[in-house]
Parts: structure tokens; C-alpha cells; sequence
């Protein structure tokens, strides 16, 4: 079954956007979560067949652990916005015990370049930027929100952690990606798996983190391909970077009263 379809035109291309069930594959990458999310990019669409005119692959547009069900819009500006469901059917996260459930991504601003969908935090979230601060080797956390940015051309490890050791490790090889929960204080959903991976595409490679307490976003190369994912580490408070990463580290400002309206001018702060 195919949930939750979105069909689009974007910078000349032809995309459904939709979340099918009951999809396995032998791929590392692919449909390794309960129910997983997928594009299929064309030229145009035949509207009598229905068919997309010389389509791609299918494809996946995020290779981490909690993404489903995205839907998109244009704003005002023409922009193409797409959000999604940080969770997954039939899942129920640590959080439910506590009557929390059900959360949506920080909004995305889709393009597509060379035939693939990118992906790029929306320029407004710059505006709930703090003090940007320097980091390298590790570091004690100055908030629970925050986001990173590095670039590195060689292999690289982030790992979030507690004193207790319980840790989240985000890293990079010569070929892939690996986002690694099997360490975390409350584990869930441990028959999909706890890693996940992403192949590599770039030689040297553009971070982009956000994290806001038990979520994580990562956008890998402009956009490219990002892993989005729920992490439940308790009293998280230091982050750890291999050595010969230099990061700028923002904390944030709550997206409460957030606008994303040009007259704010809030992606020049």
C-alpha cells in the first residue's frame, strides 16, 4: 500500500513522493524500517496512462531511523516545503510512556539538481541561532537544542553522550555513513535494527546537525541525503568529535513564533 502520496513539479522534473508498506530489500541502504518512505523522479507526467515520462529509480529521500509520511507545499515565495513525521506506525517510542507522542521535522526546502531530490533546512531556521561557538575533540553541550556544522574529507566519528556512557555515534568511512543507537539509555524498535547506513557520494563532505533533545536531523552535503531519527539519551550533556574536525556548534532559540515571511527578513540574521 502506498500511503500518504504527494505528487509535485519541481525545477522541471516530475516527483511522487509516497510511504509504502510491506517494501523489504536486500540493499544496505533501503527499507530497513518497519515501513519506510520513497520518490520516483520523471520528466513529465502522462496523465492519460497514468505514468511518470523517463523515470528514475526509485528512490529514498532520508536513511535514518524515524521518517515517514511527508507531504509538502508552496509557501508564498514559490518555495517547495516539504515536512515529515519524525516516528513510524505501529512504533511506539520511550516518549509515550510520558504521554508524548508524534512530532514533525524542522521544515525543508526541496530542490532537485542532477536528478536527485535535496534537501536543505529552510533558511528562516537561522534566526533561532544563539552565539555561535568553536568546537573540537570533546565538548560539554551548552543546550540540549542545538545545531552543527562541519566538513571533513576523511574519515570522521560525532558521538553524543552521558557520564553514564550511553552514547549516540554518527560516522564515516571510505564508502558509507553509519548512525549507530545501539548504545543509548532506552533502546526501542530493536527488531528494525539499531544502525543505520547511508552510502557515501562526495569525497569531501558538508555536515549539517540539528539536534533538539531526543531528535536528530542530519543533512549530509547540502542536502543530498539526510538521517533523520529519534535518540533517547538521558541527562545528555557532551559531544565528541574525532580528531582534525574543527565545528561551529549554535545553540537554539525555541521555533515557537517562528515565521517564515520574507518582511521578517529572518534568514539574513
Amino acid at each position: 500500500m502506498w500511503e500518504c502520496p504527494d505528487y509535485f513539479e519541481l525545477d522541471g522534473k516530475s516527483i511522487m513522493l509516497f510511504s509504502p508498506q510491506g517494501v523489504e530489500s536486500d540493499n544496505p541502504y533501503e527499507y530497513k524500517n518497519i515501513f519506510s518512505v520513497s520518490y520516483i523522479l520523471g520528466d513529465s507526467l502522462n496523465k492519460d496512462k497514468p505514468e511518470l515520462v523517463n523515470h528514475k529509480a526509485i528512490t529514498q529521500p532520508d536513511f535514518g531511523f524515524d521518517f515517514y509520511a511527508p507531504q509538502t507545499y508552496l509557501d508564498e515565495q514559490g518555495r517547495r516545503i516539504m515536512y515529515a513525521w519524525i516516528g513510524l506506525p505501529e512504533i511506539d517510542t520511550p516518549s509515550v510512556d510520558y504521554q508524548w507522542t508524534g512530532l514533525l521535522t524542522i521544515p525543508r526546502e526541496l530542490n532537485v539538481i542532477d536528478d536527485m531530490l535535496i534537501q536543505t533546512p529552510l533558511a528562516e531556521l537561522k534566526a533561532l541561532r544563539k552565539e555561535k561557538l568553536a568546537v573540537r575533540g570533546e565538548t560539554l553541550l551548552p543546550s540540549s537544542s542545538f545545531e552543527l556544522k562541519f566538513e571533513a574529507d576523511s574519515n570522521f566519528s560525532l558521538e553524543l553522550s552521558n557520564e553514564k556512557g550511553d552514547t549516540l555515534i554518527f560516522e564515516m568511512n571510505e564508502t558509507e555513513f553509519k548512525l549507530d543507537r545501539s548504545n543509548n539509555t532506552h533502546i526501542y524498535a530493536e527488531e528494525y535494527g539499531l544502525v543505520r547506513l547511508a552510502p557515501r557520494l562526495d569525497r569531501t563532505q558538508n555536515i549539517q546537525v540539528f539536534v533538539d533533545n531526543s531528535v536528530l536531523e542530519i543533512f549530509i552535503n547540502n542536502g543530498k541525503h539526510t538521517m533523520t531519527s529519534r535518540f533517547f539519551i538521558q541527562d545528555m550533556n557532551k559531544l565528541s568529535l574525532s580528531a582534525g574536525i574543527d565545528a561551529n556548534l549554535y545553540p537554539l532559540d525555541s521555533i515557537v513564533g517562528l515565521h517564515t515571511n520574507t518582511e521578517l527578513n529572518l534568514a539574513n540574521r
